[in-house]
């Protein structure tokens, strides 16, 4: 492989301030120099996390359909990443089980293999993206009235009417 990748995490050891950033910078730059793609994974600064924590617990301990009200009166959607939440162990299956699943599901393969599945509730979508090695990379619970991924995009519409006019031509 001509690029290989790599990820580089900078925990609070090394990033426990703004004034470690440069630091930080030069050690990526240093690998992108060397020919290399880099994924950087930092952590926050301060008592950030605690703070998210803290957030999280809140939103959790009274939950509303506040987010589907929103995409009712006003097409607002709302995307959760189940993965940037801080989770004890067992909760993520635990929310995936009360979703329960609904009428729709589909799989694609476009950048690596993906699997949006309706859950019992219409209007909330759990959408689950893996690496080749058939790994979780990404899960996120969206509410909206279909998830991006699945829509079409201009341009490839654009394409696809091109494709079909000389097919029919």
């Amino acid at each position: 492989m001509s690029n290989p990748i790599v990820v580089l995490k900078f925990g609070s050891s090394v990033l426990a301030d703004e004034a470690a950033l440069p630091t930080v910078v030069l050690e990526i730059y240093r690998e992108i120099r060397r020919g290399r793609r880099v994924v950087g994974v930092v952590s926050a600064f301060g008592d950030t996390t605690d703070n998210l924590i803290n957030k999280a617990n809140a939103l959790c301990e009274d939950p509303d359909p506040a987010c589907l009200a929103r995409l009712l009166e006003s097409d607002e959607t709302t995307t959760i990443d189940l993965r940037g939440i801080p989770l004890a162990p067992g909760e993520e299956a635990r929310i995936v089980s009360e979703l329960g699943q609904g009428e729709v599901q589909a799989r694609l393969s476009a950048l690596g293999p993906s699997e949006i599945v309706e859950t019992r509730f219409p209007g909330v979508w759990l959408v689950t993206h893996y690496n080749s090695e058939n790994e979780v990379i990404g899960k996120f619970i969206e509410v909206c009235k279909m998830p991006q991924i699945l829509k079409a995009q201009t341009e490839d519409i654009r394409e696809g009417l091109a494709q079909l006019t000389a097919h029919l031509a």
